[in-house]
């Protein structure tokens, strides 16, 4: 796996701790699947902006609705608890009935709707992160040549 085997030593006592606890997912159910059968005791969280990302995705070229759809979904984000979350969820999809959206945006905002109560795990834990911004942010740290010792410990 590495060139000096010796050199680094996972921390596996924290890797361990973290994923029987939490994860933040992209949503995908083959990966949800696979989480949940490596840890049954998981809770998977899903990553609010892999949705705004898969929005804007299909809103590109119509600036007007992209800004307020964004805001919309960013106001949906910064609610304080699950059912503050849950209730600008509702209402942004009503919103989302009675307007005119392309069919691919109109199923994410299904899906966001049958999936409020993933979306919401993240309010049962204090300091979780509910996108995997920060989270890719450090795998990124993890890849060959890069600053290893961010997520690898080097043994004396």
């Amino acid at each position: 796996m590495f060139k000096n085997k010796g050199l680094f030593l996972f921390n596996l006592q924290s890797a361990i701790y973290i994923l029987q606890s939490l994860v933040n997912t992209d949503g995908w159910e083959s990966t949800q699947n696979a989480w949940k059968k490596l840890f049954p005791n998981i809770s998977l969280i899903l990553c609010f902006l892999h949705l705004i990302i898969g929005i804007k995705d299909h809103i590109r070229r119509d600036k007007v609705l992209l800004k307020s759809l964004s805001d919309k979904l960013w106001n949906i984000y910064k609610g304080s608890n699950k059912r503050q979350f849950s209730q600008r969820l509702r209402r942004f999809w009503e919103w989302s009935m009675k307007e005119i959206l392309p069919s691919k945006v109109r199923s994410k905002i299904e899906k966001a709707k049958a999936n409020s109560h993933q979306y919401q795990q993240g309010y049962n834990y204090s300091r979780c992160y509910r996108t995997s911004n920060q989270i890719d942010r450090k795998h990124e740290l993890s890849r060959p040549n890069s600053l290893s010792n961010a997520i690898f410990s080097r043994v004396n």
